[in-house]
């Protein structure tokens, strides 16, 4: 499949009546053939392209959405046609191909492997374009499962949340945080004290407020927040 993004540039000469209304940049799918459609009628890239064309006034401004919304569309369905499986297959074919679509990106060759969160941002993206095509007419179903939770809000409040049971677990903040090594504490304490790596007297140091500097950023990292102790 062909990932294409749209520009208008010489529209006069490609035997149209007006210029085509497709927002410059537009991600277009084309499938290798080049055709949209055949006997059978539009293909699946058709529908594509138009919930595409949709986002800028779907909650997705951004073209770097775009791209990457269709970047997700396209590795979906050439997963799909490598098997066999229409993109607009029944219901329970599409969860299946759903099932092997996650081991393929979550645990498949390093080259094709996706992050937790990548992985959750295709499954909102396919998520969201199954819902609209079936709202549309254009597919049978939704392979899609979701769940309503309750969650407690930080001022207090309970409201329901829909969860698709799809996403997997991303790590939490503290667990990704990068902290600084002991010697790279060390060096960022000489640098704001005005002195060499050697904790001796920069004689080219420029800066003001040396004592108080040193004394803020060493307060924050006895506190944990800036280094690892050397028990972990």
């Amino acid at each position: 499949m062909i990932l294409h993004y749209f520009s208008s540039a010489g529209w006069e000469e490609w035997g149209l009546y007006e210029r085509p209304v497709i927002r410059e940049a537009m991600p277009v799918l084309i499938d290798e053939d080049l055709r949209f459609e055949d006997s059978a009628g539009p293909r699946p890239t058709v529908v594509m392209n138009l919930w595409l064309r949709e986002l800028p006034v779907s909650g997705a401004p951004s073209p770097k959405s775009w791209r990457t919304y269709a970047q997700a569309l396209k590795g979906w369905a050439e997963f799909l046609v490598a098997r066999g499986i229409p993109v607009f297959a029944e219901r329970q074919r599409l969860r299946d191909a759903l099932s092997m679509y996650a081991e393929y990106r979550l645990s498949g060759p390093l080259e094709v492997r996706l992050s937790p969160a990548s992985w959750n941002l295709a499954v909102k993206t396919l998520s969201s374009f199954y819902q609209w095509a079936a709202a549309e007419g254009h597919a049978p179903t939704v392979p899609f499962s979701y769940v309503r939770q309750s969650m407690t809000r930080p001022d207090g409040a309970r409201v329901e949340v829909t969860r698709n049971p799809a996403t997997v677990r991303t790590g939490n903040a503290h667990a990704t945080r990068k902290y600084l090594e002991k010697p790279y504490t060390d060096l960022l304490m000489n640098a704001l004290a005005g002195n060499n790596p050697a904790s001796e007297r920069d004689v080219s140091f420029r800066g003001r407020e040396t004592g108080r500097n040193a004394a803020v950023i060493g307060l924050a990292l006895s506190s944990g927040c800036g280094h690892r102790s050397s028990r972990t």
